[in-house]
């Protein structure tokens, strides 16, 4: 993550509906960043596969747009054209990069 992204990210704590009314504090706002990059930094492969698979169990089109994706790849640069084949190789190899 960037700083840059850490940093808006910290900003929008001020534009939520509970912090809205409260004036935004720029050393704070940096502190926040500073503590998401070093939380990033340290997250490993098997963390961020357990933060997407999450993101799917709790957002099943999301899941499906990463599965759609992938069985439009295997259709466009691979010729797998059956659409049967090519979803169902799509969601396998979601599962496998994702959710095993």
């Amino acid at each position: 993550m960037k700083r840059e992204e850490a940093l808006g990210l910290a900003a929008q704590c001020w534009c939520a509906e509970a912090t809205e009314h409260k004036t935004m504090d720029e050393v704070l706002a940096s502190a926040f960043a500073d503590k998401l990059m070093e939380i990033m930094a340290t997250m490993s492969v098997k963390d961020a596969r357990e933060v997407i698979a999450s993101a799917f169990q709790r957002d099943p089109d999301f899941r499906e747009v990463y599965v759609a994706n992938v069985a439009m790849l295997l259709h466009d640069r691979y010729g797998i054209t059956d659409h049967e084949t090519r979803n169902k190789a799509g969601d396998d190899i979601v599962r496998l990069i994702f959710e095993t």
